[in-house]
């Protein structure tokens, strides 16, 4: 009797321990995940979030119904059948095929579903995933029937569904075969990465392979996006600037676009535009615009991202030839004209001259100049690098009136003595901010 009581108490253990170590870790996962902003979301361009179980599934319209991103974890899927109300599903486009992405599948027989080459095993049941954590969520999830119509799909393969056109990503490392969905500017993101505020990317015991997961989001940068829509979190706004920042890298310029032409994107005249050159330094939203500042006090916008041969054009008068473009959509650095550059000459043999640049030196008077250029006089306390060998910093300047400024500028100002810098004033959390172009110094005067 003591030994059948010994080897029920054994077994005990054995089967006990390992479900109170998987509870408790993913009590842990849970806890300290981002929380979710809702049952319900409504993101760009009629876009709808719905959870689904706990899981988002993100609702696309199309021509004549819908295309769903991710089935939920609710096998009856009864959110997103009240969501879309009728409207046909033409297609289901998941991002991995863990348990919460595919378990509202059921819901949805005959409804082609598209998943990435390296996940087909793990949606059909024959495959586990390799993450613990995600191996022991697994368990207790019901493995739906494998879809009637089924396609796997590869890297930057796009598809037109419905009128509407989507791009699959590869991005593997949550899975083997995790897929991103470009629709638009969104990028529907499953796990790959979290649209919290900032981004942040799930526990690795997730996730099949953590590094290569990192490695994926780096070859997502040349993407054209504006939002981030995941399957635990919900959406975020200038996701494109934050992603750089969660891999550490500056930004730059997009190779890759599905986003639709805006009403100001109608083509204008190629003119020749004459003016003082700046690049403006990154760091407050990802993005580093190029500006062509005319002696009229005028700010045209040439490019978001800097093209490095431009450099040596610093702070010099040039003309500019492009486009002309009225942009009724703000950039994410606000400008409302611009051109679509075409080439970007020196001026020979004209010194810049901007009449009526101010010159501020107090509090009120940048407050008087929200978006506008001025050289600014004060001394610049503190300035820390963005990141380790970074050349641009973001820190503090005390004004003449005595009262203080944020300001992101180029490391090399000096510190604690009077400085005068050619920069532009902006709004921004916490109070104004100076983005600064470059030193006014004898060597360099500002116009």
């Amino acid at each position: 009797m003591l030994r059948l009581r010994y080897v029920l108490s054994t077994l005990a253990v054995l089967i006990l321990a390992p479900l109170l170590v998987g509870m408790t870790a993913a009590a842990w996962v849970m806890w300290d995940l981002p929380p979710a902003q809702g049952e319900r979301i409504r993101g760009p361009h009629e876009l709808v979030g719905v959870q689904s179980g706990g899981a988002y599934v993100w609702i696309v319209p199309t021509q004549g119904g819908v295309v769903l991103i991710d089935a939920g974890l609710d096998p009856q899927a009864a959110a997103v059948r009240r969501e879309i109300d009728g409207r046909p599903v033409h297609a289901i486009l998941l991002t991995h095929a863990h348990g919460e992405q595919i378990a509202g599948l059921t819901a949805f027989p005959g409804v082609p579903v598209y998943v990435g080459e390296g996940d087909e095993a793990l949606l059909r049941g024959q495959a586990a995933p390799r993450g613990w954590l995600a191996r022991w969520f697994s368990l207790l999830i019901d493995q739906p029937p494998a879809p009637e119509i089924l396609h796997t799909v590869v890297d930057r393969q796009q598809l037109e569904i419905d009128g509407t056109t989507l791009q699959a990503l590869s991005a593997p490392g949550h899975t083997a075969g995790s897929v991103v969905w470009l629709w638009e500017d969104v990028l529907m993101t499953g796990g790959a990465v979290l649209a919290s505020a900032p981004l942040r990317v799930l526990p690795p015991a997730l996730s099949d392979d953590p590094e290569q997961a990192g490695e994926s989001l780096k070859a997502l940068l040349p993407v054209d996006f504006d939002w981030i829509a995941d399957a635990q979190t919900g959406i975020v706004d200038n996701a494109r600037s934050e992603l750089h920042r969660l891999v550490g890298r500056r930004p730059q310029p997009a190779e890759l676009s599905l986003r639709a032409p805006a009403p100001g994107d109608a083509p204008g005249p190629t003119i020749e535009q004459e003016g003082v050159f700046v690049q403006a330094p990154p760091g407050i939203d990802g993005t580093a615009p190029e500006l062509l500042l005319l002696d009229d006090g005028q700010e045209w916008l040439l490019a978001d991202q800097p093209d490095p041969a431009h450099a040596q054009l610093q702070g010099r008068r040039v003309v500019a030839r492009g486009e002309a473009r009225v942009y009724e959509r703000e950039p994410s650095y606000p400008a409302g004209l611009g051109l679509r550059l075409e080439s970007l000459q020196l001026a020979d043999g004209v010194a810049p001259n901007l009449e009526g640049l101010p010159e501020l030196r107090s509090l009120e008077a940048l407050g008087a100049h929200v978006r506008q250029w001025g050289k600014i006089t004060g001394t610049v306390a503190q300035l820390e690098p963005l990141a380790l060998g970074s050349t641009h910093g973001e820190g503090q300047m005390i004004l003449e009136d005595g009262e203080s400024v944020l300001l992101s500028a180029p490391l090399g100002i000096p510190l604690g003595s009077s400085t005068t810098v050619l920069a532009r004033v902006v709004e921004a959390p916490g109070g104004l901010r100076l983005i600064v172009s470059r030193l006014c110094d004898r060597q360099a005067p500002c116009p």
